[in-house]
């Protein structure tokens, strides 16, 4: 698993820079956010290519998670199978946008429309806490609270969305669909086109904002957050996998479902279990030159042509 800090050094971290001293998930560790600088946004387009300069030790691949196993049914294997799932992924963020970016590349050996995806629970400003209704809340007094201080999304990027009923981008927590749009939210895959039950590789290449105060019914009202070096936001990563034949059906389909993240407790509406991530300062070094970062755009130009 990747740490930038550990112990007591962590947790003074989180003390210092969060608005909320609650100990998040996995406790005592924080994982890291490259700075993707206004001069050198990656480019839409699913080829991660340009995220070769994040160093190593920021990628998380499933070797570093765990299964979730949130289905009511005989539990699933708990350790990391290459052969079954396999992904790499990292995050970047940009002070001017105000954008997360990641990017995410998979091998899954059984594609299920219903049940493959990534999932993102983010608490921009790290306050915690549950993003969900109450009880004794009126409809719409309910309908605000969801998401309100957190907002998570379900992203299904393939060509089977259609069929699945789902939009691309799926917070469903809400009526709303505004947030799947620019500039909002936006995005990019390729995939090997499985049909049901056959093995596949996909990549994903997305950015999207979050919100300190998510209005579903009032865009221009909402509060986007405003990302800055050096703090901590709260997000919970997860990889849902359905397969067949590993223990018993969890419906009339024949999958089981898994779900592979970072953290160890149910955190869909409670942010207190959010892993905590720092974002990080740019890295100047690592960062192509003038020369080779226009030599790289004309390239990946003339693939595009």
């Amino acid at each position: 698993m990747k740490r930038l800090f550990q112990g007591a050094m962590a947790l003074a971290t989180v003390a210092a820079l969060s608005t909320s001293a609650v100990a998040h998930d996995p406790p005592g560790v924080i994982f890291e956010i490259w700075q993707w600088p206004t001069s050198h946004l990656p480019t839409l387009d699913a080829d991660l290519s340009e995220w070769d300069v994040v160093p190593e030790e920021l990628w998380i691949t499933e070797q570093d998670m765990n299964n979730e196993n949130f289905i009511q049914s005989a539990p699933t294997d708990s350790d990391p199978d290459a052969s079954d799932l396999a992904v790499r992924f990292t995050f970047g963020w940009n002070d001017e946008t105000e954008r997360l970016y990641l990017a995410y590349d998979r091998f899954d050996d059984y594609f299920s429309i219903q049940r493959d995806d990534i999932e993102l629970a983010v608490d921009a400003d790290h306050s915690a806490g549950y993003y969900w209704s109450t009880e004794g809340m009126t409809d719409e007094e309910a309908q605000r609270a969801r998401g309100r201080q957190a907002q998570i999304a379900h992203f299904f990027f393939h060509s089977k969305v259609d069929d699945l009923g789902r939009p691309w981008n799926w917070n469903w927590m809400t009526q709303a669909d505004w947030y799947q749009e620019p500039p909002y939210s936006d995005g990019a895959y390729v995939w090997s086109e499985p049909e049901l039950g056959q093995e596949y590789t996909w990549q994903i290449e997305l950015w999207h904002v979050w919100w300190d105060d998510f209005n579903w019914q009032d865009p221009e009202g909402s509060v986007i957050h405003d990302l800055q070096e050096g703090e901590i936001i709260g997000m919970a990563v997860r990889n849902w996998d359905g397969d067949v034949g590993q223990c018993c059906s969890h419906d009339d389909t024949g999958e089981i479902l898994s779900s592979w993240g970072l953290h160890f407790n149910e955190s869909s509406t409670n942010a207190d279990f959010h892993p905590d991530w720092i974002l990080l300062p740019v890295d100047e070094d690592a960062l192509p030159t003038a020369v080779e970062d226009n030599t790289w755009g004309h390239i990946k130009a003339s693939f595009a042509n």
